[in-house]
Order: structure tokens, then sequence, then C-alpha cells
């Protein structure tokens, strides 16, 4: 090979790789699907278990006055 001759040629996949290849595609595929499923179902068990939590046990806040609300603005940023 000569200056800026493509070398696209050498990456091309060969039949013996193909060959090579063929007795891991129903293992990868099974591999991909157990794992996407695994993935889903943490996912939505985690959304199913936060919509159960009804967070009765954080306090809220006390609702602000108008007079408090005017005091917090005018006190500004510290």
């Amino acid at each position: 090979m000569s200056g800026r001759e493509s070398t696209h040629s050498e990456y091309k996949l060969r039949s013996s790789i193909e060959r090579g290849r063929q007795q891991y595609v129903v293992r990868n595929a099974l591999t991909a699907a157990g794992l996407t499923g695994l993935c889903a179902g943490v996912y939505f068990y985690s959304l199913y278990a936060v919509k159960q939590e009804d967070f009765t046990d954080v306090p809220m806040p006390a609702v602000l006055t108008e007079e408090e609300k005017e005091a917090f603005v005018r006190a500004g940023p510290k």
C-alpha cells in the first residue's frame, strides 16, 4: 500500500470470521434479551414501589402568610 490508499478492505468480515461467530448468535441474542428483561424488571418494579409510597412520614412545611412572604422578599438573597 502506498500513500493514501484505502484500508477499508482490511476490515471486511471474512468467511472464516463469520463461521466462527455463527455459534454465538443465538447465545448472544438470548443474553441480550435476558439483560434487557432484567433491566426492564428493575425499572418497572422501582416505579411500582415508589407509586405505593404515600410520603405521610415526611413533614410538610407550613404555608407562609402574606406578611411572611413580603418579609422574605424584602430580606433578599444572603
